[in-house]
Formats: C-alpha cells, structure tokens, sequence
C-alpha cells in the first residue's frame, strides 16, 4: 500500500492540509521547522514516493482578457518543429497566456518534450515573439493551454506591461 499524504498526517497527528503543504513545499504556508522536519523525516521513513509532488503553481500577475490572433510553432527539443498553425490568445500576462483556437495541421502534440514558440500577428503587439512551455492543459470545448513565458526578453516583458497598463 503506498503512503499518502493522510497516512503521513495520522501518524504525527496533523491536518492532511498540513503535510499537503509542507510536501509540497507551498512557499506561503508557514510551518515551524520542527513540523516540517518531522514530516520530511517520517515520509522518508515510510518510502513516501516524493514523485507524487506537484508544482505549486501561483501567478504573480493576473492575466487581462485579450482577443489576440498568433501563430504557433510546436518546437521539439533538437529545434525541429513538429506542427504549427494558428491560435489565439485568449488572455495574457507579462509572463503567460491562455492560448486557445488552434488551428494546427496535424492537431497532435508530440510525446517528446517540446516548446511553443509564438508570435503576435496583429495589433498593437504585432510581431512579438516569445517562447512557452504548457504550465496547464484543458480540452473541454476544444484545446486551451495555459502557457508561461521562457527566456522572455527584458524588453519583450515592459512591451506586454505597457499594452496591458502594468506598471
């Protein structure tokens, strides 16, 4: 049987949110280092498979809805690309976007890993490049994928604050 957050939190007696958070290492929560050695020490113990861990993913800037045609290259790991097409970013941030609407040739994604790289087609952003990588997945009517910025260039970065009127 594999030792789960709950097994973990009756053993030493604490909220299952507690160990959630402490395992998961939640930068906003505050436990006392005595807890989250105790935690740490006693998931150890038990072979806890530290591969379970998920990303706490928080967004520093909340995305502004947008309405903004872009075309998208899927790029694999040797720079080849795998598909491109068309797309939409349906909200977007200094670091990330919603992008949705895809028109893509194959209308696959590749089992390898890989990167998008997009670039505006119109509009005051026109011809803005960045490079993404999926931070989130959802298919329910049709393909959206929340994206967030890689190697994003310092001017690239104040061109997208000052279209959303981030200071």
């Amino acid at each position: 049987m594999s030792v789960t957050h709950e097994t973990i939190a009756k053993e030493l007696n604490l909220a299952r949110s507690t160990v959630t958070r402490i395992l998961n290492d939640d930068p906003s929560y505050r436990a006392s280092e005595k807890t989250r050695k105790k935690v740490l020490a006693l998931a150890k113990r038990l072979d806890y498979d530290f591969g379970n861990l998920r990303r706490i993913h928080r967004r520093r800037y909340k995305r502004i809805p947008v309405d903004i045609p872009v075309y998208v290259r899927i790029v694999l790991a040797d720079g080849s690309v795998f598909d491109e097409g068309r797309a939409r970013f349906l909200d977007l941030s200094p670091i990330s976007a919603l992008v949705a609407d895809f028109r893509l040739r194959k209308q696959l994604l590749p089992l390898s890993p890989f990167i998008l790289a997009i670039e505006v087609l119109e509009g005051e952003l026109a011809a803005l490049k960045v490079r993404a990588r999926i931070a989130r997945m959802t298919i329910a009517d049709g393909v959206h994928m929340g994206v967030e910025f890689i190697d994003l260039a310092r001017e690239t970065n104040v061109r997208i604050k000052e279209y959303l009127n981030i200071p």
